[in-house]
């Protein structure tokens, strides 16, 4: 293996690591995660019951005859 890329490949991971851990110390991920999570109070069980239920999934029983007749067709 080549030495040279080897200590490329170290230099690389360090930096990574060092630029994670200054963004972990200025509290970075601690403003970033809310943001990409969103979490809200409102994500009761009611909540999601309610979102549950406002989803339309359609018919799948007809989608399922469709699908069974094309693959008859081959």
């Amino acid at each position: 293996m080549n030495t040279s890329k080897t200590w490329i490949w170290i230099i690389v991971a360090v930096v990574v690591l060092a630029l994670l851990w200054v963004a972990w110390q200025y509290g970075f991920f601690n403003r970033l995660l809310p943001t990409i999570l969103q979490i809200s109070d409102n994500d009761t069980t009611a909540e999601i019951d309610k979102d549950l239920s406002a989803v339309d999934v359609g018919n799948p029983d007809q989608d399922l005859k469709q699908l069974d007749a094309d693959l008859n067709k081959l």
